[in-house]
């Protein structure tokens, strides 16, 4: 079995794609049952994951931790155990006779087996403006956002769209920043959890607007301006910089069409041939880091079990 993770006519034994909870889990199991998986992750490790304030549901942290940390721990311990991590944006994959090739770019890897953890992508909000401000004054994580990051948010205003537990964890999550935040809910209720009901309702530095829907975006100087009817009363609200978490859905574009549409059917469609779904890539998943790591760890194992027959056959 070859074992040569070398971009080329080399075949890995596995490539696992995208290296969030999911990803990781595979990857280190892959390599503890001595097969040796090469991970391609287009962004950090840890995938939205680094986007949570808190994470208060993971066994083992009683206390709980920041999102932040518990990705870096995931790294970690990938790293200690000898997993391959390269940066690369992966545009396609094609079935051969052997398994598969996964372009990324001008690279082309080959792989026996293929775990699929891309996790999600953002749902759009539909609304005129929206492309135009995409990556500059609208954003769809906080982690994204490069100001954030610089430290120079502090003082502003952000409005965040959505009533989910990421729209309300990313609100708090800005004003703990010093961020002051206008979380503009479609409906008149949240769609969270209680508890982060509970933290918003408490925040002096979140301001709630029910019944909100954000009809248009603009520019304004530095500022983004959004046309917003708020109880049917149609008002401008300008703000530093907008927030968008209104749903996500699978990673899947760069997959031939007839092969999303079986995954998106039945998550496990394709694992006769030695390919795996694992994490929130599969739409029929809850989505929690937990589930991830489970579902990765089963992909493994499955995928252990189908290269060890292709190889006595």
């Amino acid at each position: 079995m070859t074992r040569d993770a070398i971009v080329g006519g080399a075949i890995v034994d596995v490539l696992v794609v995208g290296a969030g909870p999911a990803g990781l889990s595979a990857s280190i199991q892959l390599q503890r049952m001595g097969f040796k998986p090469l991970v391609l992750e287009k962004n950090r490790v840890g995938g939205l994951l680094r986007n949570a304030r808190w994470v208060e549901n993971f066994l083992g942290f009683p206390d709980g931790l920041a999102g932040k940390r518990l990705a870096a721990l995931f790294e970690r311990q990938a790293r200690a155990q000898g997993v391959e991590v390269r940066k690369a944006v992966v545009t396609g994959v094609t079935r051969e006779k052997n398994g598969f090739v996964v372009r990324a770019g001008r690279k082309r890897f080959r792989s026996r087996a293929l775990v699929l953890a891309t996790g999600t992508a953002p749902r759009p909000l539909g609304v005129p403006g929206e492309k135009a401000l995409a990556g500059k004054k609208l954003f769809y994580s906080v982690e994204e956002m490069p100001a954030l990051k610089r430290g120079q948010a502090r003082g502003w205003t952000l409005a965040v769209i959505g009533s989910g537990d990421i729209a309300f964890d990313y609100a708090l999550n800005l004003a703990d920043q010093g961020i002051r935040v206008r979380l503009l809910l479609r409906g008149s209720k949240p769609k969270c959890i209680p508890r982060l009901r509970a933290a918003v309702g408490k925040h002096p530095r979140i301001a709630v607007y029910p019944h909100a829907v954000v009809r248009g975006l603009s520019s304004q100087g530095h500022k983004a301006l959004l046309e917003v009817a708020v109880n049917g009363r149609r008002q401008s609200m300008s703000v530093d910089r907008v927030l968008a978490a209104v749903g996500r859905q699978p990673c899947l574009d760069f997959l031939p069409r007839a092969w999303q549409k079986r995954l998106r059917r039945e998550g496990r469609a394709l694992e006769g041939v030695g390919l795996c779904l694992a994490g929130d890539a599969d739409a029929n998943n809850f989505r929690h880091a937990g589930i991830a790591m489970g579902e990765g760890l089963r992909a493994a194992m499955f995928l252990g079990g189908f290269l060890s027959h292709a190889s006595s056959d």
